[in-house]
């Protein structure tokens, strides 16, 4: 049995059910060792990556993982799809850190020419095989770093993709644009002469304004996720209108539709303080998508949707009036409460499971929870928060909208 020949594939398909820690038990001690380990390794990212990489697998069920991790770090089905609608049909294209390759499968179907760069040999390699079992024929593969490609680029594209390496070399998580790797900012004027449209995957950990400031100009920021999480930041640099103010864009990916909050700085900067206000029973409670919270665009939101807050720094809002073009959850509020003892004492048993949330609250969810004795689970949540006088309040809630793509992508 050789890696991906039909007897290694027809080995994956009859233990594609089986406990992939007792198949390495029982194989480690072959002559064919490593071969067993790649074959487990492809059980294994089935299971963990076959939501998130349910298309791809689909058209290509010998789809070949080289590594865990760059399943991993691999972008999903549906990021990657929307990564596609930034390239002109027909245009070509050139990601400068493939990886896996999700984005360039994806990006194939819409352009004539795709380059792939990936300084790994074996993922490199994986590219090759996998594009061949995907039928991609418009794939070219450069195995070498690409900060080499770009300062000897002999050719230029009307796109570029590039996603620097969100982790630090001890594993830890990186803050500033300039920290990651490769170090696009310092790359920036190379990248100039090569696309005249460059967009940059990120961390959603990035500050927007810090990225910004970094990058110096983008023609749009988006920070794109579902209803559960924030995936994401996406800078689009268009070297030919540098000029151009800023689109910033809080974008969720839903089952049903997508959903997306768009503004600039200008436009925040004008919008009118908030009213700060405590909600009555029977009152809508609005919880921004993830992507829209990292924004922080709270003055703006309050105002576009005439939505009451609760303190300045406490992203949540409210209002006698059902908005149903919102982006993010609606609640409905069933009590207010003070955070006082004699609320505590009797919390648990109103409410024994119960889901628990803070925020702007001097203390975390779990804290809370500790202090209220309940479990998680059921519909409802307390949340709780701090109000424009400074008192702590929970504020009971019961969802009218679910969240109906938790956390596919």
């Amino acid at each position: 049995m050789k890696v991906c020949d039909n007897e290694f594939w027809t080995w994956v398909e009859a233990h594609i059910n089986y406990d992939p820690i007792k198949l390495r038990l029982k194989y480690c001690a072959s002559s064919d060792a490593s071969v067993y380990d790649a074959a487990i390794r492809q059980i294994e990212c089935r299971k963990r990556f076959g939501k998130k990489l349910a298309e791809t697998l689909g058209a290509a069920p010998r789809f070949y993982f080289p590594t865990k991790l760059s399943g991993e770090q691999s972008t999903s089905d549906l990021l990657a799809a929307y990564h596609a609608e930034f390239i002109f049909s027909g245009e070509p294209l050139i990601d400068l850190t493939s990886g896996l390759g999700i984005d360039v499968f994806h990006c194939a179907k819409a352009s004539n020419e795709v380059v792939a760069v990936e300084r790994s040999a074996e993922l490199a390699d994986a590219l090759r095989y996998n594009a061949s079992e995907l039928a991609i024929c418009n794939l070219s593969i450069i195995c070498d770093d690409c900060r080499a490609i770009v300062s000897k680029a002999e050719k230029s594209y009307p796109s570029a993709f590039i996603d620097p390496a969100r982790r630090s070399a001890d594993g830890g998580r990186i803050f500033s644009l300039s920290d990651c790797e490769p170090d696009v900012v310092a790359m920036l004027p190379e990248l100039k002469k090569m696309c005249r449209r460059l967009i940059v995957k990120m961390s959603p950990m990035l500050d927007i304004n810090h990225t910004l400031e970094t990058l110096g100009s983008c023609s749009r920021l988006i920070s794109l996720g579902n209803t559960t999480e924030c995936k994401e930041l996406l800078a689009v640099i268009d070297f030919d209108n540098a000029e151009a103010i800023t689109i910033i864009e809080g974008t969720t990916l839903r089952a049903d539709k997508r959903v997306e909050f768009k503004y600039t700085q200008p436009e925040e900067d004008a919008a009118p303080i908030p009213r700060y206000t405590i909600p009555d029973i029977g009152d809508y409670f609005y919880e921004p998508y993830p992507a829209v919270m990292k924004l922080g665009a709270n003055k703006l939101l309050a105002h576009r949707f005439n939505l009451s807050g609760f303190h300045p720094n406490c992203r949540l809002y409210h209002s006698t009036q059902f908005v149903d073009d919102f982006p993010g959850e609606i609640f409905k509020v069933e009590a207010v409460l003070d955070f006082s003892s004699k609320i505590l004492k009797r919390f648990k048993h109103n409410y024994p499971q119960i889901n628990v949330g803070a925020r702007n609250f001097g203390m975390s969810a779990e804290v809370l929870r500790a202090k209220l004795g309940v479990k998680d689970g059921g519909d409802k949540r307390v949340i709780g928060i701090t109000d424009r006088n400074n008192t702590r309040r929970l504020i009971i809630i019961q969802p009218i909208r679910s969240n109906d793509l938790n956390g596919k992508i």
